[in-house]
Parts: structure tokens; sequence; C-alpha cells
């Protein structure tokens, strides 16, 4: 049974009419859930921020909102949001969608899809949405990480200006080292933060793409100072031992607006691949590679495995350095780094790998000259292989 604070948190399970709006694709929470948002509008100038974990009610929310036609929700949930104090929408199975002719208000897109100014940002309220600001990436500080009860958690602060303004701008996982300094950007679904001063962090459904024309920042707003978290340590750890479990992961990045491909549905054997977010046709060998993992050690100075996170930055150094370029797969990979023993690894106190070394991985002999091919078939398998590689080693 719920606690008395849980069920405070949740009103009875009612209806609500209105417009659909800003409805993300399917995605995949760090515990394995599939969920999608959207913004439903209940009246003239008011709007909630709704959750569904109902997969199968996207198509149909996402044809309301096409149609922009008058929607009924049945059987929803409404949850309190503790920081606001405003009810936000949860979406399950037993959630109705209908169609309806009866609003006594007028379709009208959220404020937060409209662009907004930096300096308009910093008279927002805390945990305020930020549809779509326009601004240039003027520093971009070093990617760090941490372990979350979901598991390591990466993260990246930037610090980005436009015509009226600076402010700093978080983001996360994904997103970090795919972004360029002194190159203009549109970030969307962002969420402004005011303690302990005033910022911007990215969400799960924000976005950041190449804006066509650069900004030009005034000299007055590029020399502001920003007031940044303490920054981290530099000094690095030193851990020795066996390497127990690995889970190294690869994905496509779209080489026009940057978002990381579903490895489900990217299929590396066809020309021509559809990026999920922006709906672009490309070919396939234009998706740049993106393989990064967590390594576990097994040590004499630490009573548990220590699990430590490796970029892809440092994951391609240790690779060329070693002659390793043959390890093209995630399985050929995970199996070298199990098979090393010892190694020693330096980290950052935020358990980011800094470096590898192990006399095993030095006297790795290079990978034999591959056979000629049989068919036409392996041909194609093997150019796609030898660029995939090439990629590899270009990426971040």
């Amino acid at each position: 049974m719920a606690s008395a604070a849980k069920q405070a948190r949740y009103d009875n399970e009612e209806s609500c009419t209105g417009f659909i709006f800003e409805t993300t694709e399917v995605k995949l929470s760090k515990i394995n859930t599939k969920y999608f948002n959207f913004v439903f509008q209940i009246g003239a100038e008011e709007y909630l921020d709704c959750v569904a974990f109902s997969p199968s009610h996207h198509a149909n929310i996402m044809q309301c909102q096409e149609q922009e036609s008058p929607t009924t929700l049945i059987n929803i949930r409404k949850i309190t949001n503790q920081y606001t104090n405003k009810f936000n929408l949860q979406i399950t199975h037993k959630t109705l969608v209908q169609y309806t002719s009866k609003v006594n208000f007028i379709r009208k897109s959220p404020t937060t899809l409209q662009p907004t100014t930096i300096q308009q940002v910093k008279h927002l309220s805390d945990r305020q949405k930020i549809g779509k600001i326009t601004a240039t990436i003027t520093t971009i500080h070093p990617t760090t990480t941490g372990n979350t009860y979901r598991g390591p958690t990466a993260q990246q602060t930037l610090e980005i200006a436009d015509t009226t303004d600076k402010i700093t701008c978080t983001i996360w996982d994904t997103q970090t080292d795919t972004l360029h300094q002194d190159t203009t950007y549109t970030f969307t679904n962002l969420t402004h933060r005011t303690f302990p001063c005033s910022s911007l962090t990215t969400t799960a459904s924000s976005t950041i793409t190449p804006h066509d024309e650069a900004l030009i920042i005034p000299p007055s707003i590029l020399a502001l100072s920003l007031a940044l978290d303490p920054a981290p340590s530099t000094s690095t750890c030193t851990v020795t031992g066996e390497i127990t479990g690995a889970q190294i992961t690869n994905k496509r990045k779209c080489a026009l607006c940057t978002h990381l491909q579903n490895p489900d549905t990217f299929n590396v054997n066809t020309k021509i691949n559809t990026c999920t977010k922006c709906h672009m046709a490309q070919k396939t060998l234009k998706f740049t590679n993106v393989t990064s993992g967590i390594l576990a050690i097994d040590s004499p100075t630490h009573v548990h495995p220590i699990r430590l996170t490796i970029t892809t930055a440092i994951l391609n150094t240790y690779l060329n350095t070693n002659h390793l370029d043959h390890l093209t797969t995630t399985t050929a990979i995970t199996e070298h780094f199990l098979d090393l023993d010892p190694v020693t690894i330096e980290h950052t106190p935020s358990l980011l790998i800094t470096s590898i070394s192990s006399p095993q991985a030095a006297k790795t002999p290079p990978a034999p000259p591959s056979s000629p091919p049989s068919s036409p078939a392996m041909e194609d398998t093997d150019d796609e292989l030898c660029q995939a590689s090439l990629d590899f080693k270009k990426d971040v």
C-alpha cells in the first residue's frame, strides 16, 4: 500500500480536454521504461506537462497534435509538482484518447515554443521551461562524471551568449563532447534554474542543432564573468587490478543534428538510414560512430570492484596507442578488456578514466591481413567495416 506522503501527491483519476503540443518520440529511460512527453493546453493561457508511460498511445497523441483537434483524455492521473506546486498529467494504459468538438478557448501555442533571449530567461522563475533559444558557445568546460542511483552520468558546462546577455548551460550524457566553441546553436526544451545562480540545463527532450547564421556577440557581453560551480579537482587517482566487467556501447550519431540513433532501429547493412530526430535520409557511412562504456576494476586497494567510465576520446586514444585499430566492434573491445591482467588506470575523483595502460596490451600483435572476399556481399561488408573503423578513429 502506498504511503500517505505518496498518496498525497496524486489526485483522483479524471479527464481533461484541450489541445496537444510538443509531443516527443518514444524514449527509453535509464531503468528501461518506455515513455514520451507532451504539453497539454487546458485553458486560454494554461498548460500542463504530460508524461505517458503507454507507448501504444503515441500514434493517437501525434495524430491529435498534427490535426490540431480538441482532445479529451479520460482516466488520467494528476501529479503535484513538488517544486512549482502545480500539477502535471500522467498517462497510463488505462487512459482513453478521444476527439471532441467543444472547448471554450482558442488553440494557442505555449509560450515555451517562442524564441527567448538570455536576458528574458534571467527574469523567469525556477524550473521554468524554455522552448527555444539561439546562442553562441563562448566557453566549453571539461566533462565530468558521477554516479547516481540510475548509474554513471556525464555532464558538461557551457557558457553561451546572445546579443542580450550571457549564461551557463549544463548538458548531459550523450550531448557532452559533441559541440564546438565559437559556434552558434539553437537549443530547445531547456529548463531554467535559479540556484545558486541563473543557469540553464538540458532535459531528456532537449535538442541542440547548428544555427544557419552566426550571432555577432557584443564585446561587452563576451567580457562578462559567470559564476560557476566549484571546478572539479584536476588530480587523478591510480588503480591497478583486473577488469572483471565491461559494458561497451556503440551508437551512430547524425551528422546533421548530432542526435544519437536507436541501435535497435538503425540498420548498418543498408546504404541509407533516416535520422529519428531530424528525419533526414543520409548515407549510412555519414553517421559517426560513438563508442563509450563502463569498466569494473577489481583491485586489492578496494573492498569492492570500482566502476569507471571510459569516454569515446579516451577509448580512441587507447586503441590507437596500442595498435588495436582492428577492434571495430563492441564485442571485440569488450573481450580485449576482459583478457587484460593486470591493468593500470588513472581516473578523476568523479570516476572518469583519463588513461589506461597494460603490458599485455602493448604486446598485442596487430591484426593479420584479411583474406580476399569470396563474394560481392562479403566485399560490401568489409568496405563498411573499414569505413566504420575510420569514422571511429575520427570521432571526438
